[in-house]
This record gives structure tokens, sequence and C-alpha cells, in this order.
């Protein structure tokens, strides 16, 4: 047996004529409540009413995730907003010798590619991004035959920045470069 004062309806110290003697039954129940945040009801009336589920307070973040969402969740979107206004990737191919279906058949071969290497989403998408954006900042004219060593560099970089476990330089070199690239 216990003796608890009910402070607000939480156990704690004894203090004046608010505290009284717990049988062990209503220790546990005292010791879940607190346990879970919620008041304990007293058989005998003194202590804080029970609250009902509908009554508690909305769910607070309990990841260091879901608190960084609630606190900058609106100021990363709209920055990734405006990023992505300020780099508008309109009209990148017009420069180059590639034609928009050669392009559009190696992001499907970009996407089979990570795909077979269990490689994360977010890869795919930084890759293709980081390709047209080559595309837009070269001066150079590139040529169609650049496209697949462009693609496999693209798909490299976004493996390395986003891949736990990212891609090597020899599996870049011997399987999906086909063994037509070296390193020098």
């Amino acid at each position: 047996m216990t003796e608890v004062s009910f402070n607000n309806g939480l156990p704690g110290k004894a203090s004046g004529n608010n505290s009284r003697i717990l049988s062990s039954e209503e220790e546990g129940e005292a010791v879940e409540a607190t346990r879970h945040g919620s008041r304990r009801v007293s058989k005998t009336g003194t202590g804080a009413s029970k609250r009902s589920r509908s009554h508690l307070p909305p769910k607070r973040p309990t990841t260091l995730k879901e608190s960084l969402l609630v606190d900058y969740g609106r100021q990363i979107h709209n920055h990734l907003k405006r990023l992505e206004s300020e780099t508008e990737l309109t009209a990148f191919l017009l420069r180059h010798d590639i034609a928009q279906d050669y392009r559009a058949k190696m992001v499907d071969w970009m996407m089979e590619v990570l795909s077979t290497f269990k490689m994360a989403e977010q890869t795919f998408f930084l890759a293709v991004t980081l390709l047209d954006r080559f595309f837009k900042l070269s001066r150079k004219p590139l040529q169609s035959s650049e496209l697949h060593l462009s693609g496999i560099v693209a798909m490299f970089i976004a493996s390395k920045y986003e891949d736990i476990i990212p891609l090597l330089m020899r599996t870049v070199i011997n399987k999906i470069g086909h063994g037509k690239f070296t390193v020098k």
C-alpha cells in the first residue's frame, strides 16, 4: 500500500488532507494512469474526474521528424517551391542534338536500372533532375551518344546522395555501363 496525494489528479508526494492510502489494485491503476498521461478516477470521489478519449488533447508529435514537420514544414515547402520556380527546366534540349523521345527512353531506362538495384524512389527523381539540369547548364552542345553516359553519372551521383548503400563504381562501369566506360 502507498500513501498518495492527489495534486491535480496525479499521484505525487503526500501533502495536507488530500492524501490517502491506496490499495494495491488502486496503486496499479494510478501507475497505469500516470504512464498514459490520463487522470485516475477515485472511488471515493477525491481526485480528478476521468477523461473520456474524446476529451483528450490532440496528439502531440512523438518523433523528431514529426516535431520538425510541425515546426518547419510550411517554411520547407515554400523554400522548395521557390527553388523549383527559379530553376525552370523548359526547352533545355533545344541546343543539344538529343531528341525528346531519346530523353524519355533514357528516363524509362533509368527507372528500370534503379528499381533493379533496389535504390530509393527519391534516387530516381534526383537523377532525372540532375540530368535535366546538366542539359540546361551545359554550354557545349551534347550529342545523343553522350546521353547514356550523362544518365549513368546522374544515377551514380543521386545514389551517393540518397541511398544508404549507394551504387559502387565497379557496378556502374560493369553492369550499368556494360563495360563501355573506363576509369581514368
